[in-house]
């Protein structure tokens, strides 16, 4: 007996300390990353527009942005002793980057950049002309490009998909490649502010559970989301009603964070959620893996974001949602309801500062009788999430992977004549957007009336949210077009036919180029988008710099246009090889 009261004390003891032991265990972490002594990788107010692991479009962002004035050019420092051991070149994504690898374990990423360091910069042209392509990746050997701390690497800017001036700063291990939260290193940042929460929703998980509606009965496999207040600090749901809840249900949030010296809304660091003061979920944003970045849509309310463009963070966890940030989970953080008793919900919202904002409601359990929706599943194929699965139909094709989605559902299909013009099938309506597809799916759809010597130019088209036909690309077989995608949606057979479109800006046949710094072309397609282009002076190839958000490509002149007269030929090709030219005399 005394020996069964021991090990009880001890376990009281230990469930007691847990939460000590693991704040003890995470603050050493921080310490330890903060003992690495970086410094800051910019000579600015640090001011924060973008935080690490906030919810973008299907990915989350792997690392901080900082705000420079809303202008480029400015100085960008090696945060530590290191060699460059990568460096990407690119229309799209982080632009031109630089990734520095440190003795410490770690390599430091810098993005959107305006340009390298000379040194780096007439490395990155000579590979560029080597290859013959602006679009490069080049993994220098170790200890060619040597930097110390502090020294200059490159100028801010805004190249690839940024979306105004900034620079994108990363931290990764460099073993696994995984991106860190900066903010648990030693940086300059001040913030005092908590997490703001804005609403909460609650989930039906299944048949078998339900909540309240507005009528005072109880629904099976519903949702409702809920308006938050702040009063004093504290934040409340604001509902005149009980909250009645049977069965399995789960919980989400809608919250951001903020810090001080800057108004954008951040994506939040930790979130909790307690049923009756027992921690049931945590996730945790220090750290994760590129290749499951695309689990963002399964950790979000993904068809509230379709629908709303409202963010809601789950704080339970999808059947197939591998994201490994969750730091606890109870039963996937679903709580099963099944008594008439009443329970108190907690969820925390945390910041990297230690900041915390606390919402408390109650909720009643009931076993009161569940009105049950209408049954629309039958003549419906159920898709399993954790299977490969195959849908066919007369004109229709479709193959999906194993883990293609985060839960298993019946799918829907129909189908219509096409109201577009140069439409060679039915559109075929395949499910509908609010579900996220995590892996690409092989589409196939049987193409009528094609001209043969069309069929190098067809391609899946499918609807956007405006309104306009949107590639998917594709490629001609047997009278059937095949793609991959990883969206449902509206989609037929079309083709792309017309070439891109060329237009010189700041030059025209016969200019006089003396006072020129460089020559700026605009390209753009309507339909499958630009595969490529060369640019010939005087029949030799020349470096044009292009940037995909602006459509614009930038030769800056130099010694290989010579005084006297040139020739300047550039060729521009969609991905459909419909190509386009433009032919300049110019005089130096």
């Amino acid at each position: 007996m005394r020996v069964f009261n021991k090990i009880a004390i001890s376990l009281i003891v230990l469930l007691v300390l847990a939460p000590v032991f693991t704040a003890h265990q995470q603050h050493n972490e921080q310490s330890d990353y903060q003992a690495l002594g970086f410094i800051n990788p910019i000579k600015l107010p640090l001011r924060v527009s973008g935080n690490f692991a906030e919810v973008r479009s299907n990915h989350f962002h792997s690392g901080i942005d900082f705000k420079t004035e809303g202008t480029i050019g400015h100085p960008i420092y090696a945060v530590a002793d290191g060699y460059v051991s990568r460096i990407k070149v690119s229309p799209f994504g982080y632009g031109k980057a630089l990734y520095i690898t440190h003795e410490n374990g770690f390599t430091t990423v810098y993005a959107h950049l305006n340009k390298y360091a000379d040194s780096i910069q007439a490395y990155v042209q000579n590979e560029q002309y080597r290859l013959r392509k602006y679009a490069v990746d080049i993994y220098p050997p170790k200890g060619q490009i040597i930097v110390k701390q502090g020294e200059q690497v490159a100028k801010s800017g805004n190249t690839g998909g940024s979306s105004g001036p900034h620079l994108h700063f990363e931290i990764r291990e460099t073993n696994s490649e995984m991106p860190v939260n900066p903010l648990l290193f030693k940086m300059e940042i001040k913030d005092t502010i908590k997490p703001i929460i804005e609403k909460m929703a609650i989930y039906a998980m299944n048949r078998k559970s339900g909540l309240i509606t507005d009528k005072g009965t109880i629904k099976a496999k519903s949702k409702k989301v809920l308006n938050v207040k702040r009063r004093k600090g504290k934040y409340f749901v604001n509902n005149t009603e009980k909250i009645k809840v049977q069965g399995k249900i789960g919980f989400g949030i809608s919250a951001y964070d903020r810090v001080m010296y800057s108004h954008n809304k951040l994506g939040v660091y930790a979130i909790e959620l307690f049923i009756d003061d027992d921690l049931i979920y945590r996730i945790e944003k220090d750290k994760f893996s590129f290749y499951e970045t695309r689990y963002v849509n399964a950790h979000i309310d993904y068809g509230e974001k379709i629908k709303t463009r409202r963010l809601l963070e789950r704080t339970h966890v999808m059947p197939g949602d591998k994201l490994s940030m969750y730091e606890l989970l109870e039963k996937r953080g679903i709580y099963d309801f099944k008594d008439n008793k009443q329970h108190k919900v907690q969820i925390n919202i945390e910041d990297a500062h230690g900041n915390v904002s606390t919402l408390k409601l109650d909720v009643w359990s009931t076993t009161d009788v569940m009105i049950f929706p209408k049954d629309t599943t039958r003549n419906k194929k159920m898709i399993y999430y954790n299977h490969h699965n195959s849908f066919d139909k007369e004109a229709l094709k479709v193959r999906f992977p194993e883990f293609a989605f985060y839960e298993s559902f019946f799918i829907s299909y129909s189908k219509q004549k096409p109201s577009y013009k140069g439409v060679y099938s039915d559109v075929h309506i395949l499910h509908n957007k609010e579900v996220p597809v995590h892996k690409y799916y092989d589409l196939s759809i049987k193409a009528y009336g094609l001209d043969s010597s069309l069929m190098d130019k067809t391609l899946i088209a499918s609807i956007n949210k405006y309104g306009r036909l949107v590639s998917e690309g594709g490629s001609f077989k047997d009278g059937w077009v095949s793609t991959k995608t990883r969206t449902f949606g509206e989609f037929m057979v079309t083709l792309d036919t017309i070439p891109p479109k060329v237009r010189a800006i700041n030059v025209h046949n016969g200019k006089n180029v003396s006072n020129l710094n460089e020559i700026r072309i605009s390209i753009w397609d309507n339909f499958s988008g630009i595969d490529g282009y060369e640019g010939y002076i005087n029949g030799n190839w020349v470096l044009f710099e292009y940037d995909a958000k602006y459509r614009l490509l930038t030769y800056k002149i130099d010694h290989r246009l010579k005084e006297g007269n040139n020739e300047l030929v550039l060729t521009v090709r969609d991905e459909k090889q419909n190509e386009s030219k433009l032919k300049l005399k110019l005089y130096r």
